[in-house]
């Protein structure tokens, strides 16, 4: 039986049977999110049928030309479609971030009722960000998603523009690029979802910039010359990561495709 890892990016995360996950009767099992399932590799022939929704796209999602004229990023974001599973007893995403590399990004809800909770690029002074890019809010998104956020420990998210967005089946939600999202399950039924990233016109230029200065850093921490530690502070010394940091070590060294939506 296929197995996945849970909570992935955290310190929560663990791998289970995708089976025993999915019918919700552990109790344990249902307070984890499966995030980030990357359709290409669980579900092939889904993914053939996947396409981008043509009235968001203009011309066309430059991801699609991975190889051609210089592009150097992941073969897999070309084809990229994410399948993302929780219930109302999962805390939901684990953390109020914005998707790497100025990318835009989009969801359609096939099942339940997923809630969206967003802030817009100019608010990012006020939302506590940190990590080497700076897409992860230290705000608990707990807190954000129960609207009970102490002002005394973050009193700058106060003045933060908070919008609401409720997602039911067959809607389809368009996250601009340097939004600051999260999402938690209101429905009784489990919230199952299909999401992806893409480049075209309106981004384009601001996505190759920042993925340039993305491998620059990766290549940087695989020599060896920069440590990430936590807070997204460089220092000059052997390559080491931080859990929290918002590029992991698996996306350097291993066969791991980052991922825009982490």
């Amino acid at each position: 039986m296929a197995v996945r890892s849970l909570d992935v990016g955290t310190q929560f995360e663990r791998v289970v049977k995708l089976g025993d996950y999915m019918q919700f009767s552990n109790a344990e099992l249902s307070k984890g999110y499966c995030r980030s399932l990357h359709t290409f590799e669980w579900f092939p022939d889904v993914n053939a049928d996947l396409t981008f929704p043509e009235k968001l796209v203009n011309p066309c999602n430059y991801l699609t030309l991975q190889g051609q004229a210089g592009y150097g990023y992941p073969e897999a974001w070309s084809r990229w479609f994410e399948l993302f599973i929780s219930n109302r007893e999962c805390v939901g995403f684990p953390f109020l971030h914005k998707d790497m590399c100025a990318t835009h990004a989009f969801s359609m809800q096939v099942q339940g009722i997923k809630r969206f909770i967003l802030f817009p690029p100019s608010d990012a002074k006020y939302l506590y960000t940190f990590g080497e890019t700076g897409t992860r809010s230290a705000v608990p998104h707990p807190d954000i998603c129960a609207f009970k956020v102490d002002r005394d420990a973050f009193p700058l998210y106060s003045q933060a523009s908070l919008h609401l967005a409720d997602l039911r089946p067959g809607d389809v939600f368009f996250c601009p690029s340097d939004w600051w999202h999260t999402t938690v399950v209101v429905s009784a039924e489990p919230s199952v979802t299909f999401g992806g990233n893409y480049v075209d016109s309106s981004n384009k230029e601001e996505f190759l910039g920042r993925w340039r200065e993305y491998v620059t850093a990766q290549k940087l921490v695989a020599a060896g010359i920069i440590k990430i530690e936590h807070g997204g502070k460089r220092r000059g010394t052997s390559a080491s990561w931080s859990a929290s940091s918002s590029v992991t070590p698996s996306q350097v060294t291993s066969s791991r495709q980052p991922t825009p939506s982490e």
